[in-house]
Formats: C-alpha cells, sequence, structure tokens
C-alpha cells in the first residue's frame, strides 16, 4: 500500500485501526473501557476494505476480539499480543512506505 493508497483508508478502516492501536497496548490504557473499543470494532469491521490485502491481518485479529469472551472485563488474554503484532507491522509497513516516498521510490 503506497502513501497514496493510505489515503485512501475509509473511515472504518482508519476507526478499526484506532481500535487495535489501543487494544495493543492494555497495559498503557485503561482497561474500563476496552469492552467499549470492541464494540466499537463489532458495528466496523463489517465495512473494513477487505479489498486491500495489507489490511487483511489487522480485520482478521479484529474479528477475533468479536467472538473472544473475556474472564475479566476488558482483559482479552493472548489477543492484545496478537493486535500488538499486527499493529507493530502495520507501522513498520507505513514507515518504509512513507520512507520510500519521501525518497523519491514509490510513486
Amino acid at each position: 500500500m503506497s502513501m497514496a493508497e493510505a489515503a485512501r483508508l475509509s473511515v472504518y478502516d482508519q476507526t478499526l485501526i484506532a481500535a487495535l492501536e489501543v487494544l495493543s497496548r492494555p497495559v498503557l490504557v485503561d482497561r474500563s473501557y476496552l469492552d467499549d473499543v470492541v464494540a466499537i470494532l463489532r458495528d466496523v469491521v463489517r465495512y473494513a476494505s477487505r479489498e486491500q490485502v495489507r489490511l487483511m491481518p489487522l480485520i482478521q485479529a479484529a474479528e477475533q476480539f468479536l467472538t473472544y469472551r473475556p474472564l475479566h472485563p476488558g482483559y482479552y488474554g493472548g489477543l492484545h499480543d496478537r493486535a500488538c503484532k499486527e499493529m507493530n507491522a502495520w507501522d513498520r509497513q507505513r514507515l518504509a512506505d512513507g520512507w520510500d516516498a519521501i525518497r523519491g521510490r514509490a510513486a
């Protein structure tokens, strides 16, 4: 996904990404509202841009949160680690895309 393609992320895609960012760092956020973040995911994931291949790992991670039954409010077990892994990969790729664009390697 080039920088131009990233600009074409829908508001649903952007909201999904922001929700996963929050869910990827439960140690740094107030867990009392993470169930609300998952409820937001439930509303937006169905409208995510599945035709954008780079979004699929994020969409799949989001869908796992929707089916997980937490034992304690705001705690989604290993899914927090999965979200962290996927968000790190997303961020690394966005950084590389931006750097390539700056250096004139991307259209």
